[in-house]
């Protein structure tokens, strides 16, 4: 006797392929887009552990140097002398970590006994990498980046983890060609460079990261060029240019940026013309014009600033007298300095 699905009618047979399909394509999407992506980013690990003898990968729940950027200096001096001696800690070691965290929900994990990780920040020596940077475009889930001596080779990498979320780089060896590389880092909100030796054409990058909410420059001459490309970043609501190259002409550039919160010129060569480029923000609530060479004539301007909350001026030298003066002048804002 016939087999009972070969007496089933042909048009009943041929139904059932629309549904086959279906599923054959389900299955294939799955593995696209979620099994392919895990099977590579095991396979970069991979390659990491074994071409990569500096770099340590910490498993979920374990600890790990994970090495945190020094707190906004208040001053040049102790920028300069905060930032040197955190370097050279950071050296004594060269090595790089990365934290992981497991993949799926719990029962996934029991499943696959706890084998498949996903790195979600890196920091460290940037060099140690290197070995295995054409395997890096698979690392899809870092989130944070926290890295010294990073040259524009890196940039190469770096550039691919294209979910980035917060970027520090501490004494970069980039140039302005490096910086240029930025532009792929689309969910980037905070990017910090400190000690680093370009001037600022390559920032014209930034432009393109819609999602940058905190820039930070510290202790490069930076100039008036890169803050003409600063300024196209509207987004920005926290700006630190803490011994940088910038002059009050520069500021100018800056005088549409609705949205910043926060600025510091500590250590720059602002004066006091270039304090009415900062008139038009109305939503800036915390400036630092610290170690600047603004009097108080241009601090005077800043009345208008109605949003204004803190206003730092260390090194500004002025009495307690002038002090209570401009706190009158200034009603609802803290003046502060040292």
């Amino acid at each position: 006797m016939a087999d009972a699905a070969t007496q089933l009618p042909k048009s009943k047979r041929r139904a059932r392929w629309p549904y086959l399909l279906a599923v054959a394509a389900l299955l294939a999407v799955i593995s696209i887009k979620w099994l392919v992506p895990i099977a590579m980013e095991q396979r970069a690990i991979a390659v990491i552990r074994a071409e990569c003898p500096l770099v340590s990968i910490t498993n979920p729940g374990g600890t790990s140097p994970l090495l945190l950027p020094p707190p906004p200096p208040k001053s040049t001096k102790d920028s300069l002398e905060l930032i040197t001696s955190f370097h050279q800690t950071t050296t004594l070691g060269t090595g790089t970590f990365a934290n992981t965290e497991y993949i799926g929900p719990a029962i996934f994990q029991e499943w696959t006994d706890h084998k498949l990780l996903r790195i979600e920040s890196i920091a460290g020596d940037a060099e140690n990498l290197r070995p295995a940077a054409d395997k890096l475009h698979w690392l899809q889930h870092v989130r944070n980046v926290y890295f010294y001596d990073a040259s524009d080779e890196d940039m190469n990498y770096i550039r691919q983890f294209t979910n980035l979320e917060s970027l520090t780089l501490l004494n970069p060896r980039i140039t302005d060609a490096g910086l240029s590389r930025f532009g792929t880092l689309s969910n980037l909100r905070r990017l910090k460079i400190r000690q680093a030796e370009f001037q600022g054409s390559g920032l014209a990058s930034l432009s393109k990261l819609k999602q940058l909410e905190e820039l930070e420059i510290t202790l490069t001459p930076l100039t008036d060029q890169g803050l003409k490309y600063i300024g196209q970043s509207s987004g920005l609501k926290s700006l630190l240019l803490i011994g940088t190259s910038v002059t009050g002409e520069g500021l100018k550039h800056l005088q549409d940026m609705k949205n910043l919160e926060t600025l510091s010129l500590v250590g720059t060569g602002i004066t006091d013309s270039g304090i009415k480029h900062l008139l038009p923000m109305d939503n800036l609530e915390d400036l630092d014009l610290s170690e600047t060479k603004v009097t108080l004539d241009g601090v005077r301007q800043l009345h208008v600033l109605h949003n204004l909350r803190r206003l730092r001026l260390g090194g500004f030298g002025m009495t307690n007298a002038q002090r209570d003066e401009l706190q009158q002048a200034l009603p609802g804002c803290e003046v502060t300095r040292y």
